[in-house]
């Protein structure tokens, strides 16, 4: 059933993030995502993420993310 689907999305900006030391690109300028996770069973969720980072030396990190999450 569709009551057991759980949609999220997520944007974040950081910008000058040491005030103005140099960070060499350790963080994303830009950063955006979806996840969606389906509960099987009782306590059992699977769950998909997708998350994409842009820096500002034009490099880019892609990652997907699968979990089965067991509660007991």
């Amino acid at each position: 059933p569709i009551d057991d689907l759980e949609v999220a999305v997520c944007y974040a900006k950081t910008d000058d993030i040491f005030g103005g030391i140099d960070d060499a690109g350790a963080f994303p300028e830009s950063q955006y995502g979806i996840t969606v996770a389906y509960g099987l069973f009782d306590n059992t969720t699977v769950a998909l993420e997708y998350l994409k980072n842009d820096y500002e030396n034009d490099d880019e990190a892609t990652v997907v993310t699968a979990q089965l999450a067991i509660e007991f």
